[in-house]
């Protein structure tokens, strides 16, 4: 489970976050691509179905609650403008994460 709080607004004009509703039902092949940017793509942009990415322009203080294998992703920003979230991600201790964005989670309970 992962909680996404806007703590700026984001829209399409300064890259919100966009998912892919139910993909976290789907096995979906996962890799490493460096974006070059200090993150890591699990998937190529080549293996997203345009047509079913929703984009999510939130307020604020809003939340946004999902599957933390929910395909998703934040668009570039542009405009100058700040765009912080607070991100909290949950999930069994004995699942490994794959990323390589964080040097080691912690384990809060088991």
């Amino acid at each position: 489970m992962s909680i996404w709080i806007a703590l700026d607004p984001a829209d399409t004009n300064n890259g919100c976050l966009r998912m892919i509703p139910g993909s976290h039902t789907s096995v979906t092949e996962m890799g490493d691509v460096d974006d070059g940017k200090g993150f890591n793509a699990r998937i190529g942009e080549e293996a997203v179905d345009a047509t079913r990415v929703a984009t999510l322009p939130v307020a604020r203080g809003d939340a946004v609650f999902f599957h933390d294998l929910t395909l998703h992703a934040s668009c570039p920003n542009p405009s100058g403008r700040d765009r912080w979230t607070a991100i909290a991600t949950y999930r069994d201790a004995s699942q490994p994460d794959a990323s390589t964005v964080w040097e080691r989670s912690i384990v809060l309970a088991e």
